[in-house]
């Protein structure tokens, strides 16, 4: 499975950090696509917003948000989706993809907690290929392949390509401009 990545770094996640997650649920055409967007553990209570995700697809592709959950502290997510410039569905019906994340946070209140004066390091998976099951008000992706890339929180924006059949595609992918 080759991923671009651009603004952000694939990295392994932190040894021995935890991370608190939210995570809506879309579909591009008709293949299901799970996003766990992520910070660490016990920042939670720096958040001041809704979890906003962009997702840019080729003029086309049919898409839409199955499940969004409460966010961090009850804010909610935010899922919008755009035409990605110059990107064509393949006639295997592969096509590009880009995710963009970002959390607003209140940048003081996170130094004060963490010592660190640097942005808040974020994680983002995607997985895709697997079920749907629903557990109680939830939703959840079971199987699949799933794409881990960590950065900082600062819109970190991934590329991948699906392919035809609802997994990631093996060839590769560039960074957007």
């Amino acid at each position: 499975m080759a991923i671009a990545l651009s603004l952000g770094v694939i990295l392994p996640a932190e040894a021995g950090r935890g991370w608190c997650a939210r995570d809506p649920i879309v579909t591009l055409n008709g293949q299901p696509v799970q996003i766990w967007i992520m910070i660490p553990d016990g920042y939670a209570q720096v958040v001041t917003g809704p979890v906003d995700v962009k997702i840019q697809v080729p003029e086309g592709v049919v898409t839409d948000t199955v499940f969004t959950d409460i966010g961090f502290n009850g804010y909610g997510e935010t899922v919008k989706y755009t035409v990605l410039e110059g990107a064509k569905i393949a006639p295997d019906g592969s096509f590009d993809v880009q995710i963009q994340a970002d959390i607003p946070y209140d940048r003081k209140l996170y130094q004060q907690l963490s010592g660190e004066n640097g942005k808040m390091p974020f994680l983002i998976t995607a997985t895709t290929g697997g079920v749907l099951e629903r557990n109680g008000s939830s939703l959840t992706m079971v199987g699949g392949e799933t794409l881990e890339v960590q950065g900082i929180n600062d819109g970190t924006k991934i590329t991948l390509r699906l392919d035809g059949s609802g997994g990631f595609d093996s060839s590769p992918t560039s960074p957007a401009p």
